[in-house]
């Protein structure tokens, strides 16, 4: 929807954009997108609606705007290290490797935190880092994303490079085939 009304000049996207750049204000991605989509037909249909109490009239579980994971590389102000396991950036991604203080990917193991932030969005996914989680949003209800965690200990094997154990393999065998040959002289 951004994108194609980006393209559009006379679109509410283009005409923030435009009135942002006039203005000579910055806006982040972050806060821009999900801006653009609470002003828009019909994404903003679906949203809670604030009651004049300051609660909301559906997802009371709703406690922010936005989740991600930060700066989990030192302790918090109450010395908590996070011990969580993150996605990291693969090397043959398009995906930019994070800055050491974060945002970080998220994943399909980020699920159960996503859950518990009671979050309206999420930041930051890339197709490149984790596709399932990219596939999963959006839903129409929050009972509609499953509970997953990352294990206690998940530890991911490297795929195999067939080509390199073939050589490998042949290296050996052909050392072995040249280790009888001197053993017979």
């Amino acid at each position: 929807y951004v994108a194609k009304s980006l393209k559009n000049p006379n679109s509410l996207a283009s005409r923030y954009r435009d009135f942002l750049i006039n203005a000579r204000k910055l806006m982040t991605d972050e806060t821009f997108i999900p801006t653009l989509l609470v002003h828009a037909y019909p994404y903003n249909e679906t949203l809670p609606v604030l009651k004049e109490d300051g609660s909301l009239d559906a997802m009371p579980s709703m406690k922010a705007i936005r989740y991600e994971r930060m700066d989990e590389h030192v302790p918090s102000a109450f010395g908590y290290f996070n011990n969580q396991q993150r996605y990291e950036v693969p090397k043959s991604s398009e995906a930019d490797e994070p800055k050491v203080w974060g945002p970080y990917f998220l994943g399909i193991y980020d699920l159960g935190d996503i859950v518990d932030s009671g979050a309206l969005f999420i930041r930051k996914v890339s197709v490149n880092v984790d596709p399932n989680i990219v596939y999963m949003f959006p839903v129409s209800r929050e009972s509609d994303i499953p509970y997953i965690r990352w294990p206690n200990e998940l530890q991911i094997s490297e795929k195999p490079n067939w080509e390199r154990i073939k050589q490998e393999m042949m290296k050996k065998a052909k050392e072995e085939e040249e280790k009888k040959v001197k053993e017979k002289q």
